[in-house]
């Protein structure tokens, strides 16, 4: 049978969203009671599952403690959502095994045997134990006035919490119970469904979004309309952003604000858009953006200012000129016309400057782009791109009608303005076979964007716009020398001999580094570690004898797959940010990879999954932590583990006298400990563009974000155990209810504390002490008590050795700083990294 084609596909996925929406509806009218013994009280969850009504008989109100009130109704709640899911989940495996695709052949049959799907699925399955208890380990807080709910990732009600004295009975307790427990629910299952998604991306390799395969997190997308209520157009838009593998959020310009943009991927701006709503919102934010509203594109400087002259409209249209069709933008379309809607639509157009990529105009209108770019950093009318910037002819109502070269213009630009750019460093021109498979391997499986540039070209203006760098083993180590060895973005190498220039390795050839020929296999000595790509012992690589590479890494490294012969001679190793190396602390992740000049035209399915499994540790998305000392202390640790393990972040670490403001390039959140001395630290980092979470107070005044009088505009308060809770109605405050938060284990914790400018948001105080924030924090764009902030700034508690000892609350309203400053995050926990987590809980 006939492919099908990629819009059948397409058309499937939206048709499945649509269908699980009706079966969650029905899911939802399913209900499930549960009675106390006594007959006191009763329980209705749904199907969905969430409690409906819970009745308490007001004689047992009366007689009972806040305890044994706690407990009955807990207990209840717990038995009648236990029943939902036991109902529910079955009903979903039934309904998603039914389905099929329009276009693909029946689902029926015992699955392939290909050694790559078996691994894969072999993979992922034998950490589900380990997924199950690490979501029962989570706890996710709701609250209604004084009642406080716990629910588990696993979606169990783990504890519920009654004022004491009891309150006189009344309905409103009833809804409280209600609003509480779905509140800790919901915010579980995002948590549930966010680590179930994280497994189907890796079964599926990606499927057809605009990410990378494997375990690459969706893409975050703020989708700006007029109306939330969308109209048949913008439904369109969103249905295909979704079926890309877009993460939508659908916000009406009106509602927006400048820190909207903060942690999302991709900005679209449809035409439907009132420009005086949007109006300086979004002009410098660095995240990537498609603008369909022609008369933001001056305020954005990507056109000038005269309407029908600089940028404007036209009616009846339905072709659009291809110009350039060697640009991703042009979707392979040739040089000539292309027919975009099935009827006469409006389309909007633009003359943006020289330095814009010009794909298509309108018909007979040279002058008049109906689709334009900007890279990162190019020269606009009016300023720098701050992202990549694309205006799209897409007029108000034009999606209804559009054909499918019109979709695949319209998915071209969503992945070009998401896609992953990686530099894939060469020896020679055009590429040998080897060079070829590693540059198709970054752009089918990984979906890079894949710059070639020869060894002997010491261009480095454009890294910044980098990913990570391949160095391919065609390169002469004499043409590189140094020129990769600082710079602040991931190398994965495979030229040892420019390994002692980047001081991965020592210096001496056959001794500190090499090459070893007619090799098939290595063995795996880390097979816990994320680079082991799932594979352990020995492990055939190559299909015939190849000439592999290998080095001796210091004993910092990540020693992780040796020569069979010769156990201290790594075809694989790496380094973290900020681990001492051979003469250097790392700059970024650094990776020593075994594949010699002609390898990778050889590699096995274990030998890719071994690249695969590299590149994806270099790309993940990344924190910096700053620190006083290294090796870490017990505190620090907690800190790095936790965004490890809660957010799925990589976590450079660099020192506080080493690190610059390149460090902070390109990571999605940096956090200062109060391990650093603001001395060694200073203002290197106050400008950054990172939304930051500094828990060194005297850091705080070069940040801007105190004064600077010691125990005056901040300080420090000693043997404390509890904050105080002061604003409840904020993401900070981690769903806490108003008063005293018991936040350390151990007595004698240091808490350090400041007194931000009056814009701050201020959460939570020193238990007594009402101008001693602990918790506090600024928009981007804030007024602090110095500057603005230029990105979310959060000032936070935990002093030196508190991490160590933080209790669930604490950790609640870390996890929520981290939230705020630098989410949405998808994946909690990935796959790659549960053994890791095993390892370091000590099962």
């Amino acid at each position: 049978m006939a492919l099908p084609t990629a819009d059948s596909l397409l058309a499937s996925l939206a048709a499945l969203e649509r269908e699980i929406a009706t079966q969650e509806t029905a899911w939802s009218n399913n209900t499930f009671t549960a009675h106390s013994a006594d007959g006191n009280v009763t329980i209705v969850a749904d199907g969905s599952p969430s409690l409906r009504t819970v009745t308490i008989a007001q004689s047992f109100v009366d007689d009972a403690t806040p305890a044994t009130l706690a407990e009955t109704v807990r207990a209840e709640c717990a038995s009648a959502l236990a029943a939902a899911n036991a109902d529910t989940f079955p009903r979903a495996r039934a309904a998603g095994s039914a389905w099929q695709f329009a276009g693909l052949p029946s689902q029926g049959g015992a699955p392939p045997t290909d050694d790559g799907f078996d691994a894969t699925v072999s993979r992922v399955l034998a950490p589900i134990d380990a997924i199950d208890a690490a979501l029962r380990v989570r706890r996710f807080h709701g609250s209604s006035g004084d009642v406080v709910a716990v629910a588990s990732g696993a979606l169990d009600l783990v504890s519920l919490a009654f004022p004491a004295p009891l309150p006189v009975w009344s309905h409103e307790l009833e809804d409280a119970v209600v609003a509480a427990v779905n509140e800790a629910i919901e915010k579980a299952k995002r948590l549930f469904e966010d680590t179930a998604g994280t497994i189907v991306d890796l079964v599926t390799k990606g499927g057809p979004g605009p990410g990378a395969g494997g375990a690459e997190r969706r893409v975050r997308t703020l989708f700006v309309v007029d109306a939330t209520t969308l109209d048949p157009a913008d439904l369109a838009l969103r249905t295909r952003l979704v079926a890309l593998g877009c993460q939508v959020e659908t916000k009406a310009a009106n509602a927006t604000k400048t820190s909207d943009a903060d942690g999302r991927d991709l900005i679209v701006i449809s035409e439907s858009t009132l420009s005086k709503d949007l109006i300086g919102k979004f002009r410098n934010t660095a995240v990537p953006m498609l603008v369909l509203e022609p008369a933001l594109w001056n305020n954005f400087g990507m056109t000038g200012s005269v309407w029908q002259t600089d940028f404007g409209e036209a009616l009846d249209q339905r072709r659009l000129d291809i110009r350039d069709a060697a640009h991703p933008l042009a979707a392979g379309h040739p040089v000539g016309e292309v027919a975009v809607t099935s009827s006469g639509q409006k389309f909007v157009w633009g003359k943006p400057a020289a330095t814009a990529k010009r794909i298509a105009r309108l018909v007979g209108r040279p002058d008049a782009w109906g689709i334009f770019a900007y890279e990162a950093g190019d020269a606009m009318l009016c300023m720098n791109a701050p992202a990549r910037r694309v205006g799209w002819f897409a007029g108000r109502d034009a999606a209804v009608a559009f054909t499918p070269a019109a979709w695949r213009l319209f998915d071209s630009t969503v992945r070009w303005l998401t896609s992953t750019r990686f530099l894939l460093v060469v020896g020679a021109l055009p590429l040998s076979s080897a060079d070829a498979a590693l540059k198709a391997r970054l752009e089918q499986v990984h979906r890079a964007q894949v710059t070639v540039r020869l060894a002997a070209d010491g261009n480095v203006s454009d890294l910044r716009e980098m990913r990570a760098i391949v160095i391919s083993e065609s390169s002469w180590s004499a043409e590189i020398k140094a020129r990769y060895r600082d710079v602040s973005i991931p190398v994965i190498n495979c030229e040892p001999a420019s390994w002692n220039a980047m001081k991965m390795t020592g210096s001496k050839w056959m001794h500190d580094f090499g090459d070893a020929q007619t090799q098939t296999q290595l063995r795996i000595q880390r097979p816990e570690h994320p680079l082991a790509g799932g594979q352990s012992g020995l492990v055939t690589v190559a299909t015939t004898g190849q000439k592999f590479v290998w080095g001796r890494p210091s004993a910092q490294a990540i020693q992780l797959a040796s020569l069979p012969g010769d156990d201290s001679a790594f075809g694989v190793f790496a380094y973290e940010a900020g681990v001492e190396m051979v003469g250097m602390r790392a700059p970024a992740l650094r990776v020593g990879f075994f594949a010699g000049r002609d390898t990778p035209s050889a590699l096995t399915s274990s030998g890719w999954a071994l690249f695969d499994a590299a590149v994806r540790w270099v790309r993940k998305p990344r924190a910096l932590l700053v620190v006083g000392a290294i090796p870490l202390s017990s505190s620090d640790e907690a800190l790095k583990q936790r965004l490890k393990h809660v957010f799925g972040l990589g976590v450079d670490v660099q020192l506080a006298r080493d690190v610059s403001a390149a460090h902070a390039g390109g990571r999605r959140l940096v956090v200062v400990s109060e391990s650093t001395y603001s001395k060694d630290l200073g203002a290197r980092l106050a400008a950054v563009a990172v939304p930051t979470i500094v828990l060194e107070p005297a850091a705080w005044e070069a940040f801007g974000m105190t004064g600077s009088g010691w125990m005056n505009d901040f300080g420090e308060s000693l043997a404390q155990t509890q904050v105080e809770i002061r604003t409840t109605d904020h993401p900070l405050a981690a769903g806490l209810p108003a008063g005293r938060a018991a936040v350390v284990a151990a007595p004698g914790a240091k808490l350090v504390w400041g007194k931000p400018a009056a814009s701050a948001l201020k959460v939570a105080t020193i238990d007594g002490r009402t101008d001693a924030w602990v918790v506090f924090a600024y928009e981007r764009g804030a007024a602090m008590r110095v500057g603005t902030a230029p990105a979310r700034r959060a000032g936070w508690f935990a002093g030196r050795d508190t991490p160590a000892s933080l209790t669930e609350q604490g950790w609640a309203l870390f996890d929520a700083a981290v939230r705020w400053a630098a989410g949405p995050f998808d994946a909690v926990v990935t796959v790659e990294d549960l053994p890791e987590l095993l390892l370091a809980a000590g099962a």
